[in-house]
């Protein structure tokens, strides 16, 4: 789905069991983590998240099952999505669970800042028996996300960006080898990185120097992963950039 799989999805419910719940099981069922909230002020994050890229709102949140007026519903919701998006978050996609896309057109205009594309799923839609079915919420993500378009291309190099990195900590796990003092021995690899890198320079250093430079010399460990990474890709379709 390209989106990033560390938690950069958030999802607003206050149906826990029936409609909340198997939603967040079909996304970890693909390894993406991701945050949730029953909506209730009380239980909202201190300070807004940071770089969300998926939104899933419930339109109908506790105490709004007779608010049916636009402007009403966007006036229940704006205050507690503010606490969850700032303005500074970067482009991110609301897909909300509504049987009334209107409400939904309003309330992305209204965000700071508004999503790059806003989508409507109806709950109905993917429920069976009477339970929010993982398998039709599947299939339905898969195919709504495809159509973000370009945008699928800054979700996918954050997502390499983040596998680099991970690809990267772990070769340096490797260098250590079965030492009995893992910690020690990361200590004298960083030391050593950072000689190399300062030479003569090294003289003087204060311990913050010491350590970005250290941390600079995963630099390029990390740059020859992304570019590898990069250049596996074979399949563009879809990103619409030409």
């Amino acid at each position: 789905m390209n989106i990033p799989a560390n938690g950069k999805i958030v999802v607003i419910d206050d149906n826990v069991e029936k409609e909340a719940l198997p939603l967040l099981k079909a996304l970890a069922k693909r390894g993406l983590a991701s945050s949730f909230y029953t909506g209730e002020r009380r239980d909202l994050p201190e300070k807004p998240l940071h770089g969300i890229r998926l939104l899933f709102l419930d339109l109908k949140l506790k105490g709004m099952d007779f608010i049916n007026d636009t402007e009403q519903v966007i006036n229940a919701l704006k205050p507690r999505l503010d606490r969850i998006i700032g303005p500074d978050n970067g482009p991110y996609i609301l897909l909300g669970w509504t049987q009334h896309p209107r409400h939904l057109l309003r309330l992305s205009a209204s965000l700071n800042p508004p999503p790059t594309l806003f989508l409507d799923m109806e709950k109905a839609s993917c429920m069976k028996d009477g339970v929010c079915d993982i398998e039709i919420v599947s299939k339905a993500l898969t195919k709504k996300l495809k159509k973000i378009g370009a945008f699928r291309l800054l979700f996918l190099w954050e997502n390499l960006v983040l596998e680099s990195a991970s690809a990267t900590v772990n070769d340096f796990r490797l260098l250590l080898g079965n030492v009995a003092d893992q910690n020690m021995a990361l200590k004298k690899l960083l030391y050593g990185l950072a000689k190399a890198g300062l030479d003569k320079q090294i003289k003087g250093k204060t311990t913050a120097e010491l350590i970005a430079n250290a941390l600079l010399t995963a630099n390029g460990p990390f740059l020859d992963r992304l570019e590898m990474n990069i250049g596996k890709l074979d399949n563009y379709a879809g990103f619409g950039i030409q």
